[in-house]
């Protein structure tokens, strides 16, 4: 009924909607059924689909002895390229119950040059095993082509084992459970936010707080993102530090720093190799140098932050290079979007702007309905067994964009039963307890105080 009444709302009351409530609540029982016994299939005909368009694009799938699915990973060429420019550090975690089948999803997560979360690869799992999480491991090495420096993890026992059999060279360490849903809305949602962040970086200059050539410098080679963080640690530095003490021997220069916090940290500075460090370690936890640093660098008129300290991942996107060798424009390639589909989202998109133009202004509004109605009389006239000819199986196969499958070679998997599904049994002590903490209760039949009542007392089955 939701969809109903915003239908409603959408063409402007109940007597243009053209269907009753019963047609919708039809229709998405239709839809659904639709599905059944075929969407392992058509999920995999899709991944096809998406390959033989796009040769970058990367997918593998497993199925049991009554060939039903049983995992499935894929990569776009987007993700192969995230994980050339990000693939340092990798957090991967499994997320439970996004399907009706209960399968694992297990997505493949870093950080990007704007400090936001990217997402390098996808995996779905029947089972928890550490067959399963090699074969997934070994699938996104392969997409890859080489290994982490370092993945964060949840502590599964398979996961555990499985991690050093395939990433024989990275370091791996726990992290927190997180949730994800909604895989495909999702990736865009990230990637549009991530392409905006990237438009304004490239195409405009923030506003400087201090005179020094150093912050002008670290705009021209970090991102916003980035560089908003570096202007407050140059700020710290200008407005919040002073020298405590300072001792040099030869080259070597050793500050002691006091900082708004009053406390000390001690930052050497080599004036032969340009090498500056400091105790508190800042650049070595967020990979930004900190206020302590660039006090000192200011002291000895540095002009431009080292090269050795601004990190490539933090940089603009014009100034990133992949790490790995690629193909020439295998990154334009399309990453799977049929034309058909795109073709129609692009009329629906233009239509939208043509309305939110014309919405105030009346006799623009007129003369785009009179074009509309035009086109409407002329497309019924001319092709008027158009609507006949359309059945709700063309409309649901238009929706989901894919056919029926005539042959199934990958049917849909069992209903996985992984950790967290299901209720352990319970033992007599574990039940004796749970029922001595319930509040006792009069039954109306033996007027005793007890844990039943007149449904089931015991002199209900004595008669």
């Amino acid at each position: 009924m939701k969809c109903y009444r915003l239908y409603k709302e959408t063409v402007g009351g109940y007597a243009n909607i053209g269907a009753t409530s019963v047609d919708f609540k039809n229709f998405k029982r239709d839809l659904k059924a639709y599905l059944v016994g075929v969407d392992a299939q058509m999920l995999i005909d899709k991944l096809f689909r998406k390959k033989k368009i796009c040769s970058a694009f990367s997918f593998e799938y497993d199925v049991d002895e009554s060939d039903q699915l049983t995992r499935i990973f894929w990569a776009d060429p987007v993700c192969i390229k995230n994980y050339a420019l990000f693939g340092d550090v990798v957090s991967f975690d499994a997320t439970y119950e996004t399907n009706r089948y209960n399968m694992v999803f297990a997505p493949f997560t870093g950080v990007d040059n704007h400090k936001k979360c990217i997402t390098f690869g996808v995996g779905l799992l029947l089972k928890e095993d550490v067959e399963s999480y090699t074969w997934l491991f070994r699938c996104f090495l392969n997409a890859m082509g080489r290994e982490p420096e370092c993945i964060i993890k949840n502590q599964d026992p398979s996961m555990k084992i499985a991690i050093p059999h395939v990433f024989s060279t990275t370091c791996h360490r726990f992290c927190m459970w997180h949730i994800m849903s909604k895989f495909e809305s999702a990736m865009d949602s990230q990637r549009h936010k991530s392409a905006q962040l990237t438009k304004v970086s490239e195409s405009s200059i923030p506003e400087y707080k201090t005179p020094l050539h150093i912050e002008r410098y670290a705009s021209s080679v970090n991102n916003h993102s980035i560089f908003y963080l570096v202007q407050k640690e140059i700020c710290y530095a200008c407005f919040s530090c002073a020298v405590l003490s300072l001792q040099h021997e030869g080259c070597v220069f050793t500050y002691v720093i006091s900082d708004e916090r009053a406390l000390h940290f001690t930052v050497v500075h080599n004036t032969s190799d340009g090498t500056t460090l400091c105790s508190c370690k800042h650049f070595e936890r967020i990979g930004i140098l900190c206020r302590h640093i660039f006090f000192v660098l200011k002291d000895k008129k540095v002009n431009a932050i080292p090269d050795r300290y601004v990190l490539r991942r933090w940089c603009k996107d014009s100034i990133l290079k992949p790490l790995n060798a690629f193909e020439d424009g295998v990154f334009q390639q399309c990453v799977g979007t049929e034309e058909q589909t795109v073709a129609m989202k692009t009329l629906w998109s233009d239509i939208h702007f043509c309305v939110g133009m014309i919405e105030y202004q009346p006799h623009l509004f007129q003369q785009f309905s009179d074009a509309i109605k035009v086109q409407k009389e002329l497309l019924s006239s001319s092709q008027p067994s158009i609507a006949a000819a359309t059945s709700k199986s063309d409309v649901i196969k238009g929706f989901y964009g894919s056919p029926i499958p005539t042959q199934l070679s990958v049917h849909p998997p069992q209903q996985a039963r992984n950790k967290g599904c299901g209720k352990r049994i319970k033992g007599g002590k574990e039940k004796a307890i749970e029922v001595s903490q319930k509040t006792k209760r009069l039954c109306r039949t033996c007027n005793q105080k007890g844990y039943h009542d007149s449904r089931n007392c015991p002199l209900n089955s004595d008669e």
